[in-house]
């Protein structure tokens, strides 16, 4: 693992990325429908996994590492089924071009990811999601990533799963978990928006706001 720390790295400064750009875009989607909105998270969330597997760690001959988990799941979260099928389907299609060994378990821990997802969208829905639905999310994530590396065949599993397979489930749960927050905490300014906007729009009153710099 030592000398796959520096792509490491950079996958991470990849997906943040993703999720950065997708944070600070709350503000446009407020104009966009829900079912817009959906879709645009899930092919966001679906190219982002896209360039985390370019930068895929070979850790035996197909079998790969990167964060593609943590988009599909952010995206299933935040978008429901919708957006986890654009996202997993980037995702699977891509996976199953790369072939090897591991494309199976692959397909398998991304159709996990994307129930656990949109399951913890239909349990938050009506309410806004907390930090504790983000860890269980996390949580989801990494038992995902597990039962992936579980199906590999049997050699291949248990060379694998103490040294590489539970740090790296571990890294995708933690990652989820972090983008997930960094979403939220993007979307509150975008709610106080939409409320002074519907607030002014119900005033029967005309008002003019300036910024004074």
């Amino acid at each position: 693992m030592g000398d796959h720390w520096q792509v490491i790295v950079a996958n991470l400064a990849v997906t943040a990325l993703v999720f950065l750009s997708w944070a600070h875009a709350q503000n446009w989607l407020h104009t966009k429908s829900r079912l817009q909105g959906q879709i645009f998270l899930g092919l966001a969330m679906g190219a982002g996994a896209l360039s985390s597997m370019l930068l895929a760690i070979p850790l035996e001959p197909g079998i790969f590492f990167d964060l593609r988990s943590p988009l599909v799941a952010v995206a299933s979260f935040f978008g429901g089924p919708i957006s986890a099928v654009i996202a997993a389907a980037f995702a699977i299609t891509y996976r199953l071009i790369a072939g090897g060994t591991g494309a199976m378990p692959g397909v398998l821990s991304l159709v996990l990811v994307g129930l656990v997802g949109s399951t913890a969208f239909f349990f938050t829905k009506g309410r806004a999601p907390r930090f504790s639905d983000l860890v269980l999310l996390g949580v989801g994530v990494t038992v995902a990533s597990i039962l992936g590396t579980a199906t590999l065949p049997t050699p291949i599993m248990l060379k694998m799963m103490l040294p590489v397979g539970l740090p790296l489930a571990l890294l995708s749960g933690v990652a989820t978990a972090a983008a997930g927050w960094i979403i939220l905490l993007e979307r509150g300014p975008a709610r106080e928006l939409d409320l002074l906007r519907a607030a002014l729009s119900q005033a029967p009153d005309f008002h003019f706001i300036k910024d004074a710099d």
